[in-house]
């Protein structure tokens, strides 16, 4: 053997049960009562063991090759290990997500292999990038122009890819059809692959009938179905989460494969560009022409209306590295500063070359918890790699995973711990088809982790974001002992 974690409350994928877990040659060995002899034997008396932990809605892709791009050779170093996720006891990350990221499977795969990025790497491409990669700033595409794309995605599929992703909030995903997305979900079908999807809209007069659209298409093509980030921003009309709910379990009752992911916040982060309607972009930058007054008093009148949604004070910048002075600050505070309107400030932003991440106050707790507590929703951040100490970033990619089992396990009581860790392992494998991870099982692969369930917490705040986990002891990734002891020492 190589190790044995010896006595611990092993959580199997299923259940809990008092046992050892052997590991050897990157795989589990053996699971219960060990007398063999090892190399290392790990106390786990009063520790969880649970296999670790996956990730199913990342974009770890998006700011990793996003820094190589900008050839930060220093920055790229500190990504390569993904700290932020390996000590939440992250052990598998899906990449690709909401339409956005690499389109270029073997490449992004490749530099995760090569670089020892720490997590492991499952990638879903990104719809919105291959449609730019192939069509540009296209709005409109040809039956000719979808079957192209249709056929890159089989492609990418052979590269190694799950499936794929749309971000249809997003330009150039806001542009596409039905029939479009209908296309590539066939190719997925046939594949097996999965079709994940941030919705046409997640608002409350919008979300259910995007959420009917998603839906139709599963039902059409048979394809596998994750709906990502389930949520409800901006519930002014007093829409319920129960209502997608319901459209969710009537569908799994008909047979489709429609399952959903959740991040264990009740406030989200995206480019502010997402308060702007599609005809005012290029792209994900405003369209030049609204930057002119003549134009812009039309861009006005539709911000004010997105303010009247959510409230200025309720936007706060998260990342801008063109004015760093802002991030930390509402827009409303920013107003307050610069003796401006708040729809000023907003223009000013969304008229930026490079606009400003943000994050959104916009949702329900009870929406959340509703959510939560359902057994088919798995377990997603939405958020990336960080490098430590610069912006002030969702504190997701920091603390997701240990903030859903600290606040809704212990100290809310809303959902079991078994519970939890099902939406973290062995829902997500079977999900995303994992052959042989997710569980704790002979011959499974040796993704372990091994934390206190009285200490494990989030210690990252939306005032004080990076700020790593806390209560992880052990971490095995191929049955590997991740260096933990060392990094205790980080900030």
């Amino acid at each position: 053997m190589d190790y044995i974690i010896k006595g611990g409350d092993v959580f199997d994928g299923r259940s809990f049960f008092k046992a050892d877990v052997a590991l050897k040659d990157g795989k589990i060995d053996a699971v219960g009562k060990t007398d063999g002899s090892a190399g290392k034997v790990i106390d786990a008396s009063g520790r969880v063991v649970s296999p670790g932990f996956i990730d199913v809605h990342t974009h770890c892709d998006l700011a990793v090759m996003d820094l190589i791009g900008a050839e930060r050779a220093s920055a790229e170093e500190s990504a390569k290990n993904n700290l932020c996720y390996l000590r939440q006891g992250v052990t598998t990350v899906v990449t690709g997500n909401c339409g956005l990221g690499e389109s270029d499977t073997a490449k992004w795969l490749g530099w995760a292999r090569k670089n020892n990025f720490g997590a492991k790497v499952i990638h879903l491409v990104p719809h919105g990038s291959l449609r730019t990669k192939l069509f540009g700033g296209k709005q409109m595409l040809s039956s000719g122009e979808i079957e192209k794309m249709a056929g890159a995605l089989d492609e990418e599929i052979d590269a190694g890819a799950r499936g794929f992703s749309t971000g249809l909030e997003y330009s150039p995903g806001c542009f596409a059809s039905a029939e479009e997305i209908e296309a590539l979900a066939r190719v997925c079908a046939r594949r097996g692959g999965i079709y994940a999807t941030h919705m046409r809209d997640e608002t409350g007069p919008g979300v259910a009938d995007a959420l009917d659209e998603a839906i139709d298409i599963a039902r059409r093509t048979g394809v596998s179905l994750e709906i990502s980030h389930l949520k409800i921003s901006a519930p002014l009309n007093g829409l319920t989460a129960e209502v997608l709910l319901e459209k969710i379990e009537d569908a799994r009752a008909e047979g489709l494969d429609v399952t959903a992911d959740q991040y264990a916040y009740d406030y989200g982060s995206t480019y502010i560009t997402l308060l702007v309607a599609p005809e005012f972009l290029d792209g994900s930058v405003l369209k030049t022409k609204y930057s002119k007054v003549e134009y812009s008093d039309a861009l006005r009148a539709a911000l004010q209306i997105k303010l009247a949604h959510i409230p200025p004070e309720k936007i706060i910048i998260s990342s801008y590295p063109l004015r760093r002075e802002y991030e930390g600050k509402s827009i409303s505070a920013i107003a307050g500063d610069s003796l401006r309107s708040p729809v000023d400030v907003l223009i000013e932003l969304v008229s930026s070359p490079s606009p400003p991440f943000c994050i959104f106050r916009s949702q329900n707790i009870e929406n959340v918890r509703a959510i939560m507590k359902k057994d088919y929703i798995l377990s997603g951040s939405d958020g990336w790699t960080q490098i430590y100490g610069e912006g002030m970033p969702h504190p997701r990619s920091y603390g997701n995973f240990p903030r859903k089992i600290r606040q809704f396990v212990k100290d809310e009581k809303l959902i079991s711990l078994s519970h939890a860790l099902r939406s973290m392992t062995s829902l997500p494998a079977e999900k995303f088809g994992l052959k042989g991870m997710g569980f704790i099982k002979k011959g499974y692969t040796a993704d372990i982790a091994v934390f206190n369930p009285d200490i494990f917490r989030d210690s990252a705040t939306r005032e004080k974001p990076h700020s790593y986990a806390e209560g992880l002891e052990c971490l095995f990734v191929d049955g590997k002992k991740l260096p933990l002891k060392p990094l205790e020492a980080l900030p």
